[in-house]
């Protein structure tokens, strides 16, 4: 099995790549490849089995019908409190999980962060994918069957919920160069032996938060592929099928991923 971790941005050159080679008690990690243009992305995703991507798949529902009230010129709906308009269920739902980790994670608002531009490249890659494919993309990452699934991640409540460092890992200076070292020691830690993280590997995770978290989501596609992350129960699955959802690995997962995978 081959696992796939994309940190997208809005921007090629802030945007990262890093396969992992998954065998029953093995696991090799790639090289993190920087600067990915969308066809570069697309071949990357042909060769993968199980896709984790850094990026919302929708928007709010409420902030989806509020646009669309207004372009048809018809009232901003009153119930479209800001709260509604900014984060998607599953926004709410990671801040919950995470919180009762201790460390309460907020994902970035794809309404009204710069990540909506992200999003706009994420919707396109996701569609150019689909139709390449010849089917559609569950953004739900919950009735998926193997073969080139995708799953959208968030490698910061990941680390959250495996009790690692989750802050002060984004961006340059001796800070975060540090934490992302860090960071890079825990996961091969608490992952084991068996997951092989090369110099090369570690020298371009600790030089770019980029890779680091093309990284981890690539772990966290191999916890999807193993069946080890929380998808939405039956009172989120219908609007996390328009909005997208967060695939949160379960707290204990990391020990065990280099191992058979699941169905």
């Amino acid at each position: 099995m081959r696992t796939l971790g994309i940190d997208l941005s809005a921007q090629a050159k802030r945007t990262a790549t890093c396969a992992i080679d998954w065998s029953d008690g093995h696991a090799s990690v790639g090289v993190p490849h920087a600067g990915a243009e969308d066809e570069a992305l697309l071949e990357a995703m042909h060769e993968a089995d199980w896709i984790g991507i850094d990026a919302p798949f929708g928007w709010p529902d409420a902030m989806v019908r509020a646009v669309r009230h207004h372009a048809e010129g018809q009232p901003w709906p009153e119930s479209a409190g800001s709260q509604k308009l900014r984060y998607r269920a599953t926004d709410w739902f990671v801040q919950a999980r995470t919180a009762s980790n201790g460390t309460g994670v907020w994902p970035l608002s794809v309404s009204s962060d710069r990540i909506a531009v992200c999003a706009w490249r994420c919707a396109s890659l996701l569609s150019r994918f689909s139709d390449s494919v010849g089917r559609p993309i569950d953004r739900t990452g919950a009735e998926m069957s193997p073969g080139r699934a995708l799953v959208e991640v968030y490698p910061a409540a990941a680390l959250a919920m495996w009790g690692l460092a989750s802050r002060g890992y984004k961006r340059t200076g001796t800070g975060p160069l540090e934490a992302r070292r860090a960071i890079v020691e825990a996961l091969s830690s608490v992952a084991g032996e068996a997951l092989v993280v090369d110099d090369d590997v570690t020298a371009a995770c600790i030089g770019s938060d980029d890779a680091l978290d093309a990284l981890v989501a690539s772990l966290v596609a191999r916890a999807a592929a193993t069946g080890d992350t929380l998808v939405p129960d039956d009172g989120d699955l219908e609007v996390a099928r328009r909005e997208g959802w967060i695939h949160l690995p379960e707290r204990d997962s990391l020990a065990r991923l280099v191992g058979p995978a699941g169905p």
